[in-house]
């Protein structure tokens, strides 16, 4: 309530607005950086890989930039053995390499040979899928302890959204 926006910047279908306290009422932090991972692989200084062996569940992200990475829950990433959508947002920092968990959004399709890379999308999915990813998730960590999603589900509402939209 004390706050108020600095500086907006979009990319993509992402907005994205700096806040500052009012005056007065503190110091301004120093802004950070971001390169968001859509932008980040386009322009090679990020890649998304698959885990060696291949992993539904899970995707390698290695940030080569000297900014932060943010992949935003929801994402979709194309490519691969099959397409998938990141189960939660996650910052990378300059020069880590970090698995995060995703979820397939194209079911039947597991190409045990593909090596070829994950390419930008300008999309997300769609609310309702993101919804089903994040809120089995967050069942099953109340009821497991572990961060995973029921995949059956999610690909329940793909085909859902699908049939929707044709």
């Amino acid at each position: 309530r004390h706050l108020r926006p600095v500086e907006t910047r979009a990319h993509g279908g992402l907005q994205a607005v700096r806040l500052a306290p009012d005056a007065g009422r503190a110091a301004a932090a120093p802004a950070v950086p971001l390169s968001p991972l859509t932008a980040a692989v386009a322009s090679g200084v990020a890649n998304v890989t698959e885990l060696d062996g291949g992993r539904v569940s899970r995707l390698r992200v290695t940030n080569r930039g000297d900014r932060l990475l943010f992949a935003m829950a929801g994402e979709l990433v194309s490519g691969g053995r099959q397409d998938r959508v990141l189960n939660g947002s996650v910052l990378i920092a300059p020069g880590a390499t970090v698995d995060v968990a995703v979820s397939c959004v194209e079911q039947h399709r597991w190409d045990g040979g593909a090596r070829n890379a994950f390419r930008p999308t300008s999309t997300a999915a769609t609310p309702a899928v993101r919804s089903a990813v994040h809120g089995t998730m967050i069942m099953n960590l109340r009821t497991t302890g572990q961060r995973r999603t029921d995949q059956h589900r999610v690909w329940q509402q793909v085909d859902s959204t699908l049939r929707r939209t044709g």
